[in-house]
């Protein structure tokens, strides 16, 4: 990992890790810190020995929604926030702001740009995330149904065909008779 979350938004982290009464915090907080913090148990492999899980291996979940908490406080605040560039590009590839022509603006007029800042305080007053539309119908299917065609998914609220039945695990048994044989 070249370009960590942790490099350059520290306060925030040594911030978000007291909220959750991680104890003890680790100075300097350091992506190597933060891994051995909250890295999972592993068992042994081969001539790899087992690795105990971390102090707060199971706080990984709280620990991430405070340092949202914080990191939303900051930008609100106009103080900075450290991006790493694999975020950023995947953020830019997600929500691609609109091109913009060179044209100059008429005097008097504001220059337009390539995407909104929010003044602080402003972050999150009306605004609302990108909503995915909804489908009422499913996806047309690449081959015609038949008559007898089941869809992959029961619809939402149905219970599954076969729910509540057991499951039959063991091989199929038939007594058949042969009425020929004499």
């Amino acid at each position: 990992m070249t370009d960590p979350i942790t490099e350059g938004n520290e306060h925030l982290i040594a911030a978000a890790l007291a909220d959750i009464d991680a104890d003890p915090l680790p100075d300097p907080v350091t992506p190597e810190a933060m891994h051995e913090l909250f890295k999972s148990a592993r068992k042994a492999k081969g001539e790899l020995p087992a690795t105990p899980a971390g102090p707060h291996a199971s706080d990984k979940a709280a620990s991430a929604d405070a340092l949202a908490v914080r990191i939303a406080d900051a930008i609100e605040e106009g103080q900075p926030v450290h991006v790493p560039d694999h975020l950023r590009q995947l953020f830019d590839f997600l929500y691609p702001q609109p091109q913009t022509t060179a044209e100059e603006p008429a005097p008097g007029q504001e220059p337009e740009t390539t995407h909104d800042k929010a003044e602080p305080g402003e972050l999150h007053n009306g605004t609302t995330p990108p909503q995915t539309p909804a489908h009422e119908e499913p996806a047309p299917s690449a081959t015609p149904p038949t008559g007898s065609a089941q869809p992959a998914h029961p619809p939402v609220g149905e219970p599954a065909p076969g729910a509540g039945r057991p499951r039959h695990t063991g091989p199929t048994i038939s007594s058949t008779t042969d009425a020929t044989a004499s």
